[in-house]
């Protein structure tokens, strides 16, 4: 018995395929070349001790009737990156970056309970698919209302969610910019599409009638007729809004302020965020 009709019949994966050796002969280099690659994954310990020719690809072997052949397909290992560069996909940030946040380790404290457990309860109920309110999160300037929305939208895109988190300064001002090349359309479509939305920092702007006429009440009515799952974080409570969002330069229109209102009313709850500011001194 040669040396390769050795290896071939050592191997536990062909020995379970119980092969005659007409058929074994007819497919021993294709045999071969497979019980080679498979052996370099065996003890394997990470892609870094890897010594296949395509990193973290392992071997496949593939019958059809008494034809063999060799596929490949990623390891438990490059898998893992995979599946992370995959969630991170599902993540679109606007005006921000949240690669420098660590939520494996988020700061509990008993001001901070009630809005993690409504956080906690959203992100259950998105498991087990039952339709829920989001939140509308206001408090004092530094209180890690960005952190815990960041938080959510990590939780989620975990569970599947594509989640848009919009930093709202920063997507003022590029609402601005895309009329004039011609993508406002295709910007506000994303973000009044977005399976779950958060806007971060809302109201931390100078208002303008066409912002919150043609911009904000697009956005909102559309997921309040879609049930859109919607997050807004912002300094101010529903009175300081309302005064926010009636003040223009041009107008005071306390009637389409209350429009904008009753829309965020339906589509969150809302809960204030009573911490210190550990931005203080920084």
């Amino acid at each position: 018995m040669s040396d390769f009709l050795k290896l071939v019949k050592s191997n536990k994966e062909i020995k379970e395929l119980q092969l005659s050796d007409e058929i074994i002969n007819k497919n021993l280099i294709t045999l071969v070349r497979y019980v080679q690659k498979k052996n370099l994954c065996d003890k394997c310990k990470g892609l870094r001790n890897c010594h296949q020719e395509m990193i973290g690809q392992q071997p496949i072997l593939k019958q059809y009737l008494d034809i063999f052949s060799v596929d490949y397909a990623p390891c438990e290992y490059y898998q893992v990156i995979l599946d992370e560069q995959e969630r991170k996909n599902r993540l679109t940030c606007i005006g921000c970056d949240l690669d420098g946040y660590n939520f494996d380790d988020i700061y509990v404290n008993e001001k901070r309970q009630d809005v993690l457990q409504v956080l906690k309860r959203t992100i259950m109920n998105y498991q087990k698919k039952t339709l829920s309110k989001g939140l509308y999160l206001h408090g004092s300037y530094g209180t890690g209302k960005t952190y815990l929305l960041g938080y959510l939208a990590d939780k989620l895109t975990y569970l599947g969610a594509e989640v848009v988190f919009v930093y709202y300064p920063d997507f003022v001002r590029l609402v601005k910019s895309s009329i004039s090349d011609g993508t406002l359309e295709d910007l506000i479509n994303l973000v009044k599409e977005a399976e779950v939305l958060i806007i971060d920092d809302f109201g931390g702007d100078s208002m303008t009638a066409f912002i919150r006429d043609e911009v904000l009440m697009t956005i909102l009515h559309h997921r309040m007729v879609t049930n859109g799952l919607t997050f807004m974080s912002s300094n101010l409570d529903y009175v300081g809004l309302k005064a926010h969002l009636a003040s223009t330069a041009t107008e005071n229109d306390e009637v389409k302020a209350s429009r904008i209102i009753e829309r965020i009313i339906t589509l969150m709850d809302c809960l204030e965020l009573k911490d210190e500011n550990y931005r203080r001194g920084n």
